[in-house]
């Protein structure tokens, strides 16, 4: 109980971030010029920091082994769970286009965005060396398959040349790069409490607080009536929310042994859809109207489900 109260204290302070956020976009103190350049200095400044500020500032690195354990791991979770998305979307009485956007949305948790800000929130800065290596793999997959997902039936079809200049496009983002050079600092077992390590560590620290204003605006844009009348959307929201990161921590678990780690992968999975799944969607002409249903309940019950889950892996 202690442990969900402490998460859900902090779910509080997150959520009145976003409320704020919110506030400021319903009352035009903020518009979609602010969001664009708030999300740019996230992705492209504080967020890498809080990635290498994970390895930096961490005096208990783990070994080698854990560290490909959670690699080999990760990938296996991603494709199991790309492959029960699949499978399970295929049930809904829906148009193909939108069993694809669902599937999408429960395969894929915004690890980069707020996956890093959440987890550090609750679990420490020691969780992202961990979710940095699934952060990894992810954007490849997200990418790629992720792509296949939207684009084998949207409307939009790209030659196979436009298909990979596009990935390779979105592959080379600083966060990717963070991530490599945090697997690869914690492989050489390097650290720095230096004037490097600080201000990896105090740039890094702004990326919660302005993530949850860029979500809080984002939501503000959307009708909540189009929002909430979709029941399958529900059902999606539910499967991305609490379904996988049960997988994740019961399969999961048969291979990680150390419970901070098999935490650490847990909760990431437990967070909203990846917002990237709408660029997709109008690069594809995909179904945005399911992509943005999705980001939207995920992200507003995020708020319940993530104490939920943390009372059950802590």
């Amino acid at each position: 109980m202690e442990t969900f109260l402490n998460a859900g204290s902090m779910m509080v302070v997150l959520f009145i971030t976003v409320t704020l956020g919110y506030i400021a976009r319903k009352t035009d103190l903020v518009d979609d010029a602010f969001d664009n350049t708030l999300s740019k200095v996230v992705v492209f400044i504080t967020c890498p920091a809080l990635i290498l500020d994970s390895v930096l500032g961490n005096k208990n690195l783990p070994s080698d082994d854990i560290i490909w354990q959670v690699f080999g791991v990760s990938l296996l979770l991603y494709l199991a769970v790309a492959a029960i998305a699949l499978g399970i979307t295929r049930l809904y009485p829906i148009l193909e286009g939108q069993r694809s956007s669902h599937a999408f949305t429960i395969t894929f948790s915004n690890v980069a965005f707020i996956g890093f800000a959440v987890c550090a929130a609750i679990l420490g800065s020691e969780s992202l060396l961990y979710l940095a290596i699934y952060n990894l793999l992810g954007t490849i997959l997200i990418w790629t398959l992720g792509a296949w997902m939207i684009s084998r039936s949207g409307t939009v079809k790209l030659s196979r040349r436009e298909q990979l200049a596009y990935v390779k496009k979105n592959l080379a983002t600083p966060t990717t790069a963070a991530s490599v050079a945090a697997l690869v600092l914690a492989l050489l077992h390097v650290t720095d409490s230096g004037i490097i390590g600080y201000t990896c560590n105090l740039i890094g620290a702004m990326t919660p607080p302005a993530t949850m204003l860029i979500i809080g605006s984002t939501l503000a844009r959307y009708r909540l009536r189009d929002m909430v009348n979709n029941v399958w959307a529900y059902v999606t929201t539910a499967i991305r929310l609490l379904g996988v990161p049960a997988f994740v921590y019961f399969f999961g678990g048969l291979f990680i042994s150390d419970p901070y780690v098999l935490a650490s992968l847990t909760l990431i999975t437990a967070m909203p859809a990846a917002q990237v799944g709408l660029m997709m969607g109008v690069i594809y002409g995909g179904d945005l109207l399911s992509l943005s249903q999705g980001m939207f309940l995920t992200t507003i019950f995020s708020i319940v489900t993530i104490p939920i889950v943390t009372m059950f892996i802590i």
